[in-house]
């Protein structure tokens, strides 16, 4: 009963806070739900046989739009509404870069799988038909300052957040998921990404490293012991 009656509570708090703001800050709700409404035709891009010069436009326009309806409801304050526009295009770009051909810098698209599939003699030997190990390699340089970051804070102020331990496992499943797939594939130490290995052991503390070569020298061993 007691249960029942504090998520009553909390959900008549919730709604009086919602009048409240609609009542204050009519504005806010409005342009929120526009810029949602813009986000979500987004995923039309695709639609409507559009070619991809088209495709391209339509979801930097919905994008843009989005970011500027957000900007409008933070209003009054200002600061507020920059900030929430710039994380909106970010995570757009983000989502452009990973599933889409649509991000393009001068004539050169950016994005983390090619549009056409990798010729099969690609050296360093690609990770998938259409992701090379150079791109591969620099999104784990990306994570693993993730997790260093997030293990930094955790020695510093000693409270462990929920976003830090999945970043973390995350970078421990990384070295060992990396290093099965190259040395079964009998591929070189990172696939010849150099630098980037070596950065990822500064940052990791050599974590990374020694995991990373144990399971690969184990999965190297059982691939050539199976020939």
């Amino acid at each position: 009963m007691d249960e029942e009656l504090i998520g009553y509570e909390a959900g008549g708090a919730f709604a009086n806070g919602l009048s409240q703001m609609f009542v204050e800050r009519p504005h806010t709700l409005v342009f929120a739900a526009v810029a949602m409404l813009l986000v979500i035709l987004t995923a039309e891009a695709d639609g409507g046989g559009r070619n991809l010069a088209a495709q391209r436009k339509w979801f930097w326009a919905t994008t843009l739009g989005a970011a500027f309806a957000v900007f409008i409801a933070g209003l009054p304050d200002v600061a507020t509404g920059t900030g929430l526009a710039l994380i909106a295009v970010m995570l757009q770009t983000v989502r452009a870069y990973f599933s889409t051909q649509y991000l393009k810098i001068g004539h050169r698209v950016v994005a983390f799988h090619s549009a056409d599939p990798l010729p099969r003699d690609e050296k360093p030997v690609p990770y998938g038909p259409r992701t090379t190990a150079t791109k591969m390699w620099w999104i784990v340089v990306a994570c693993t300052a993730g997790g260093s970051v997030n293990v930094f804070a955790y020695l510093m102020d000693r409270e462990i957040s929920l976003a830090g331990v999945v970043w973390v496992g995350f970078c421990v499943v990384l070295p060992f998921t990396l290093g099965i797939l190259d040395g079964i594939g009998r591929q070189r130490v990172a696939r010849g990404q150099s630098l980037q290995f070596a950065v990822i052991s500064v940052i990791s503390a050599g974590i990374f490293t020694v995991c990373y070569l144990a399971i690969y020298g184990a999965a190297l061993r059982r691939g050539t012991t199976q020939r």
